[in-house]
């Protein structure tokens, strides 16, 4: 009896000190960091690379990037455990060698335990990263990869002739700027949209206001159908009450070809814009079901609570 009385009190022991120390090690400089990466369809996990190492603001472009060989973390899967350290920490993310971005980390503290959160997605064809940084030092941002062809005419991923002197840790900018803290929004794409949803703050923003008495939906259609290009064609259908019914005949480009984020971009957009007319509330959307997005009849509200809920688990 004592025997197994000692056995049980030994592997209690032993767990709570492996518990223990796991959570203390990052204090003895031992390695806690954890990386986390997502690639989305219809991008190749198996074709992303993510390096690290010191990559100067002073080089003459980023093409020296890939002329130094860096610490390779992630091939595919992860290979070696993320090591960073007071100061500058430098990554570069590389997709298929033929697109990439560069970032700092800045950390004030030697202590290796921060989670690194890459998901790797596809918008409108051009890859795209969203980061997300817990620990000491937090840090996030979204933002599109650059075409390793042009890498001799950019420098920290901006165009030389735009670059500036102040470095957010992403790119030179000519002033001060809290970039680093906000998403890539593409001015071109949204000079004409009233919403617009920003991923990467997890917020709807209204860009521009409009007279609603005098709104009718074939002008709000147009305004969504123009941003996209007519890539995702939405077709009116009727409107019975409360609720606006449009139609999209070919959804493969929204349900299949711009991520989840993109699709999530698009529904929100479309929803708020379609409920600036006067007395509707809901959208109902026609379309056949993909990867990404769903038909189904949409509301103000319902894209709220889900960005409210969003928010919550964000903070767990």
């Amino acid at each position: 009896m004592k025997r197994k009385i000692i056995i049980i009190v030994s592997v209690i022991v032993a767990l709570l000190s492996w518990i223990g120390w796991r959570a203390i090690r990052p204090y003895f400089g031992h390695n806690s960091n954890s990386l986390i990466v997502s690639v989305e369809s219809p991008l190749n996990q198996e074709q992303l690379t993510i390096e690290t190492g010191f990559f100067t603001i002073n080089r003459e472009s980023d093409r020296e990037l890939f002329e130094k060989d860096n610490e390779i973390i992630f091939k595919g899967k992860e290979i070696r455990r993320v090591e960073n350290d007071y100061g500058e920490n430098d990554f570069l993310i590389k997709y298929a060698d033929s697109c990439y971005f560069q970032f700092r980390h800045f950390k004030t503290n030697n202590k290796q335990r921060d989670t690194y959160n890459f998901k790797i997605y596809l918008k409108d064809n051009q890859v795209f990263v969203k980061a997300l940084i817990k620990g000491t030092d937090p840090m996030k941002f979204e933002r599109g990869f650059n075409s390793i062809e042009l890498s001799d005419s950019l420098i920290c991923n901006v165009p030389k002739k735009d670059a500036g002197y102040v470095y957010n840790m992403t790119e030179l900018q000519k002033k001060e700027s809290s970039s680093n803290k906000e998403s890539y929004i593409d001015e071109s794409n949204s000079a004409h949209s009233i919403w617009i949803y920003d991923c990467m703050v997890d917020t709807i923003k209204q860009v521009r206001h409009i007279k609603t008495d005098s709104l009718k939906y074939d002008n709000l259609i147009n305004i969504l159908n123009d941003k996209y290009s007519q890539k995702v064609k939405l077709d009116f259908e009727r409107i019975s009450e409360d609720t606006i019914y449009v139609k999209i005949k070919n959804s493969e480009y929204l349900t299949q070809s711009m991520g989840t984020t993109g699709a999530d971009e698009y529904m929100i957009e479309a929803t708020f814009t379609l409920t600036e007319l006067s007395k509707i509330q809901f959208v109902n959307y026609d379309f056949e079901t993909g990867d990404h997005a769903s038909p189904g009849t949409y509301s103000r509200k319902y894209y709220l609570d889900w960005i409210k809920e969003n928010k919550e688990m964000n903070k767990e």
